[in-house]
């Protein structure tokens, strides 16, 4: 009696000990893919401000004007800059490439009157007067896991994706 006791008790200390062992197994898993679509991420966005900042427009398309929160639209993502295999390296093998979307606003679309920083201005006086052209260029980048894979309707379903953002000024 004893001893099917102790056997009861050490199959379920077993079956615990798999069970936890099983689930940090998928918490690392997912932090791996976390950490790669993060990476593919911010090699996308690396690759654009490189195109803005070099005046590589015609490399990248630019969006002009809609609306603010363009990027949260799936369908725009459709016609977003893909990160071109030759700066994507061999090391990894992405399932879905990473993308980027620029957009370009005025200074005054970027930041409106009620949020102006405090050294703006300074330009927005050389704005006025017509001096040069000063412009935000907002590029926002998706990056996924090589595992990434979505279901026929568009949803993920395995993998992780990372969107990130920046902005770079210009004056033109």
């Amino acid at each position: 009696m004893i001893a099917l006791i102790l056997l009861v008790v050490i199959g379920i200390s077993s079956s615990v000990a798999i069970r936890t062992s099983l689930f940090g197994d998928l918490v690392s898993q997912n932090m791996r893919a976390q950490a790669l679509a993060l990476e593919a991420a911010e090699l996308a966005l690396r690759y654009c401000e490189s195109q803005v900042a070099a005046g590589n427009y015609a490399a990248i398309s630019v969006i002009e004007g809609g609306t603010d929160d363009e990027w949260r639209t799936e369908s725009n993502w459709d016609t977003a800059n893909s990160v071109p295999a030759s700066v994507l390296g061999s090391n990894i093998n992405y399932a879905v490439t990473p993308q980027c979307m620029v957009k370009r606003m005025s200074y005054a679309e970027a930041f409106p009157a009620e949020n102006v920083p405090p050294n703006a201005k300074r330009i927005r006086d050389r704005l006025e007067d017509g001096e040069e052209y000063v412009f935000i260029f907002r590029i926002t980048a998706r990056g996924y896991s090589p595992d990434f894979r979505r279901d026929g309707d568009g949803r993920p379903v395995s993998g992780a994706q990372v969107t990130v953002q920046s902005a770079l000024r210009a004056i033109l």
